[in-house]
C-alpha cells in the first residue's frame, strides 16, 4: 500500500493511498478530503491509517506500506512514543496492524510514490470522497503500468 497527502487549501488535505494484490495489481484506491488537518506531518499520516482502513475493509492479510513521508514510517517502526503531533494517528496505526497476519512499513522516496503523489493532484479537482475497487482512476492508469512492471514478482 502507498499512500501520499498534498494540501488542497490551509487547513485541508487530499489523502490517498492505493494498495496492490499480490500479482501486482490495483486492487483499490481511494481520494479522501481531509479538513482541519494542522499540517501536512498529520496529513501523511492520517493518509496512512486511511489506507490502512481501506486494506482491513478489503480483507488483506499480508500488507507491505510505503510512503516518502520519512517522519511517519519511522514513527510507526518505533516501539516508543515520542510526545509528537502525530502521535495519535501513529497510535492508531499500530493498533491497527493487529488484523492483519503480516505488515511492514518502508520509506520510499518521492520518486517511487509516483502514483499516489498524482493521485492526490487529481484528488484536489474533486469534492468528494472517492474509492476504486479493483480499478484506478484513468488519470494514473499509465503510472500504475509502469509502478505493476517495477514491482510485478517473478
Amino acid at each position: 500500500m502507498y499512500f501520499e497527502s498534498v494540501a488542497k487549501q490551509f487547513g485541508n488535505f487530499i489523502g490517498t493511498f492505493l494498495d496492490y494484490d499480490e500479482k501486482a495489481m490495483a486492487a483499490g484506491s481511494g481520494v479522501i478530503q481531509n479538513k482541519n488537518v494542522s499540517d501536512a506531518f498529520s496529513a501523511e499520516a492520517l493518509s496512512c491509517l486511511q489506507g490502512l482502513s481501506f486494506a482491513k475493509e478489503m480483507g488483506f492479510n499480508f500488507v507491505m506500506v510505503e510512503g516518502d513521508s520519512r517522519s511517519t514510517i519511522t514513527k510507526i517502526n518505533q516501539e516508543k512514543e515520542d510526545g509528537s503531533r502525530i502521535e495519535a494517528y501513529i497510535k492508531d496505526i499500530k493498533n491497527l496492524t493487529q488484523v492483519f497476519i503480516s505488515i511492514k512499513f518502508n520509506y520510499i522516496p518521492r520518486m517511487a510514490n509516483n502514483v499516489v503523489h498524482r493521485l492526490a493532484r487529481e484528488g484536489l479537482q474533486m469534492n468528494e470522497e472517492t474509492y476504486w475497487v479493483e480499478d484506478i482512476h484513468d488519470s494514473v492508469r499509465s503510472v500504475v503500468e509502469e509502478d505493476r512492471r517495477r514491482i510485478k514478482p517473478g
